[in-house]
């Protein structure tokens, strides 16, 4: 009887012994597969962190630009008037034109036109004076106080032999409507 019981727990010991080595068999191909899977997905893991580290160097810049950044939004706020107005723009070149010794012409207004968020005035303006205050004039006129873009110019210098000449300026100012 002794026998048998040993035999017996031989027998129960070595079936123990087997389904414990299948199940760690078992246990160690599902770790292979996965980690078999996360070799796969590590490049696009891999292509995930790159953009990321990407992204945040661009958020960083943006973030060390932020204040220039503010500060144009300002500026063209003041620099985009929500009305046209035509007369402000006159008076605007006028002063300008004043201040420099520069005499105003003409002015003539194009059909506007939208484009996205604003509406573009394109014009005519014709001036006569010096060079020199023409060249302080169109100066003012790019960097002043309402948005312009000035898109050609012509000068002409008339045979009079005096130092004055004639510029007209093909440009457009904008409004945000």
């Amino acid at each position: 009887m002794n026998t048998q019981k040993s035999i017996s727990s031989q027998t129960l010991l070595l079936i123990l012994s087997g389904v414990i080595t299948i199940l760690l068999i078992t246990l160690t191909v599902l770790q292979v597969i996965k980690i078999n899977d996360l070799n796969k997905a590590l490049p696009e893991m891999r292509a995930t962190v790159q953009n990321n580290k990407e992204r945040l160097e661009n958020l960083k810049y943006l973030d060390s630009i932020r204040p220039y950044m503010e500060q144009a939004v300002d500026i063209l706020s003041r620099q985009l008037p929500e009305e046209p107005m035509e007369h402000q723009i006159i008076d605007h070149i006028n002063g300008i034109a004043r201040k420099y010794n520069t005499d105003f012409i003409d002015i003539y207004f194009s059909d506007r036109a939208q484009t996205n968020n604003l509406l573009v005035m394109p014009l005519k303006i014709s001036f006569s004076g010096s060079y020199k205050s023409f060249v302080k004039v169109l100066n003012e006129l790019e960097h002043g106080e309402r948005l312009l873009r000035i898109d050609t110019m012509k000068i002409n210098k008339p045979d009079s032999g005096l130092s004055e000449i004639k510029a007209e300026i093909t440009a457009a100012a904008f409004s945000g409507q």
